[in-house]
């Protein structure tokens, strides 16, 4: 039961990293979008927009990945814990 409390330490920390990542992504959702043509920028203007957009495009691919790798470690601390009880009720009706 000590490995499940552990997990249980990392558990609101990490559902925080969650929101935030999923806040993050929706709030720059419309800063992803291509950059139309007919803006009335400049073409200095108009590449810096591109760049920027890349540079937006690039972050909100790595808070995907992070938010991939933070649902497996939750799912694999929901499992780890279903899999403690499941044990602990097995035991507690054998030793009954």
């Amino acid at each position: 039961m000590s490995k499940l409390k552990g997990f249980e330490r990392y558990r609101r920390p990490l559902e925080e990293s969650l929101v935030e990542i999923e806040q993050y992504l929706q709030k720059t959702e419309e800063s992803a979008e291509a950059v139309s043509p007919d803006r009335g920028l400049g073409r200095l203007s108009r590449m810096e927009a591109m760049q920027d957009q890349q540079l937006i495009l690039e972050a909100r691919r790595r808070k995907k990945c992070k938010k991939w790798q933070y649902n497996l470690h939750y799912s694999e601390w929901i499992t780890a814990s279903l899999v403690a009880a499941s044990f602990a009720g097995i035991l507690s009706r054998k030793s009954g």
